[in-house]
């Protein structure tokens, strides 16, 4: 049985007096429920489950992972007034998944925001299963939270080989997102041909 709040007793409201007159007001223990629901439906992977921006640590790229953590902690302070997304570009193991994952326990945690993590293999393998004729779910079922969370982690974007359809289904998705004015934070080993200029 889960302990009942004691400064609600469990109704999710207390009492205040504001100006002499008794009013009510949300309970804290009704947000941090509805945060910890928002942390499990984020789909973080355990290995990530503590990434936070505290215990970020710089490595192989100090300086470039410097600006990455300023321009993530801007983004998720700043939000929801911002314009885009975020893309994060570089090699493995330098903290761009740590990074994505802590913006979104932010985002969650300090600002109520739903949030949903895939690994876009994970996401493509998902997808490729709701095709067979036993499965118990479908396409549109696996791609709703995808399209339609508030903001949409997609991980590890290129590291499958880019045939026509995962194209088109990426496309779908980054589409669908920039016209409902939902916001993706991408990570991804391809490297801007600028980077190697």
């Amino acid at each position: 049985m889960a302990d009942i709040c004691p400064i609600c007793q469990g109704i999710g409201w207390k009492i205040k007096v504001q100006q002499g007159i008794e009013v009510v007001e949300r309970c804290a223990c009704v947000r941090a429920t509805r945060n910890q629901n928002l942390i499990q439906l984020a789909r973080i992977p355990k290995r990530y489950a503590a990434c936070t921006f505290d215990n970020f640590k710089l490595g192989q790229c100090e300086e470039s992972q410097q600006v990455a953590k300023h321009i993530v902690e801007h983004f998720v302070k700043a939000y929801p007034a911002v314009e885009a997304g975020v893309l994060l570009m570089g090699p493995p193991g330098t903290g761009k998944t740590h990074l994505a994952v802590a913006a979104i326990k932010f985002l969650i945690q300090e600002k109520g925001v739903a949030c949903v993590f895939y690994d876009f293999r994970d996401l493509l393998k998902t997808l490729q299963s709701s095709y067979a004729k036993d499965t118990q779910f479908s396409e549109p079922a696996v791609l709703y939270p995808v399209l339609h969370t508030e903001i949409l982690v997609l991980d590890e974007l290129g590291s499958s080989k880019m045939s026509s359809w995962v194209q088109d289904t990426l496309a779908h998705i980054l589409n669908y997102r920039y016209n409902e004015k939902l916001t993706t934070i991408i990570t991804s080993n391809w490297m801007d041909k600028v980077y190697y200029e």
